[in-house]
């Protein structure tokens, strides 16, 4: 593992870090559940929309929160002191996840908007805390500029989303609704959590699975995409911005896949194979969404979610966790004096990964195989909410392990 260049002294207790992780995991097994007695599969289904923000803010929010809380502070030097912060953003963001599959499930709009307002209230006062923290430091990484410009396009989606959730509350729904929900879908996806993962990947995949660095052209990607994403307000320059985020992002799933192939460490596991699953639906996601501009595709909107949904931003993230909660725990273990402490591999064995990584691989293939036969719809979604099961249960073996050996800490 490379950790050069880390400032791992200023890395956040364990305590804070892994609630996020138990809660994106359970969300993202109960966004499936849900989504398994829909009985209309379109994208206006308020049963799938509200399964939908399950996943993107029970799952991939309180993820991204947590990687945040921890990266931060370990790649950029910052320190997060704010505990009172961390725990209101991560209640919000449970009760908000909660609050938005509510009202839209029961159509209840009220619900949606006051968890949309919970949300943003958590991420006003993080972005802040944020802010604050910049201000204050003279040099900022790529990376953490990556972040911030990933925040202030978060922003944006979400103040639209709120804007989308007012127009059903009061039953005026305009011309242009359409329009700003798509809007609202590309910000989320590659403005934010897409390009978090490319600012985070920069760092990650040396750290982790000592791959060689990005190329300098590649640090401008999150800049690009940032500006490019506030362009799609802009009619004139929609179909520009659209091209310049399409570009960029297969750019980055190419070099990525690259380095991937390249690393010192050849010996692969699952969290390496869950980020080669992750740039490759990309790659296929890209696809057929340029081919869907042109011509007619069946269920195109149901490809673009399976791909850049659970396949992209769900398969990193994992990937990502299983990195990152086994990593913290052996590390404040270390920390504590434990130097005997189970390695990261031992955290999480090859085997309970691999059965993630399989069920995750057999839920993309059910969920494409649907396209041709219906009936695969909710085997796949009872594959998906098990692999996210597997996870939490991952997780969870991660805390009895660190809470059993820090009980035989060495004391001084």
């Amino acid at each position: 593992m490379n950790t050069a260049g880390l400032s791992l002294s200023d890395a956040p207790p364990f305590r804070t870090i892994y609630p996020f992780f138990i809660a994106a995991a359970l969300f993202g097994s109960l966004s499936f559940v849900a989504l398994a007695f829909t009985t209309d599969i379109n994208r206006y289904d308020p049963h799938i929309v509200g399964s939908i923000h399950l996943f993107t803010i029970g799952f991939l929010l309180n993820a991204t929160l947590g990687s945040l809380t921890q990266m931060l502070p370990v790649v950029g030097g910052v320190k997060i002191e704010s505990p009172k912060i961390i725990k209101f953003s991560f209640f919000a963001f449970s009760a908000s996840a909660v609050l938005f599959f509510a009202g839209f499930v029961f159509y209840r709009p009220l619900l949606g908007i006051a968890g949309l307002l919970i949300l943003c209230a958590a991420v006003m006062f993080f972005g802040m805390l944020l802010i604050n923290i910049f201000s204050k430091k003279e040099v900022i990484s790529q990376t953490l500029k990556g972040m911030r410009a990933a925040i202030i396009v978060g922003v944006f989606a979400i103040l639209l989303g709120l804007h989308l959730l007012a127009s059903h509350a009061i039953g005026l729904l305009s011309e242009s609704h359409a329009k700003f929900t798509q809007i609202h879908i590309l910000l989320a996806v590659f403005g934010f959590f897409g390009t978090l993962i490319i600012s985070v990947a920069h760092q990650v995949l040396p750290m982790f699975y000592v791959s060689p660095e990005f190329p300098k052209f590649c640090r401008a990607w999150p800049i690009i995409i940032s500006i490019a994403s506030t362009a799609l307000f802009i009619p004139a320059t929609s179909n520009i911005a659209i091209f310049v985020i399409w570009t960029s992002f297969v750019a980055f799933a190419i070099v990525a896949l690259k380095k991937i192939k390249e690393r010192k460490r050849l010996m692969s596991d699952a969290s390496l194979r869950l980020w080669q699953t992750g740039l490759v639906s990309l790659i296929i996601g890209l696809a057929l969404w340029a081919y869907s501009l042109f011509f007619e595709l069946k269920k195109a909107e149901f490809l673009f979610v399976l791909f850049f949904g659970l396949g992209f931003l769900g398969s990193i993230v994992k990937a990502m966790i299983n990195k990152i909660v086994p990593f913290l725990a052996w590390f404040h273990l270390t920390s504590m004096g434990k130097w005997d402490a189970p390695s990261v591999r031992e955290m999480i064995s090859d085997k309970d990964a691999s059965i993630e990584l399989w069920l995750h691989w057999s839920s993309l293939a059910l969920f494409g195989a649907f396209v041709i036969l219906e009936p695969l719809f909710q085997f796949a979604c009872i594959f998906a909410a098990a692999s996210f099961a597997v996870l939490l249960k991952n997780i969870i073996g991660v805390l009895i392990i660190f809470k059993r050996e820090s009980k035989s800490v060495p004391t001084a």
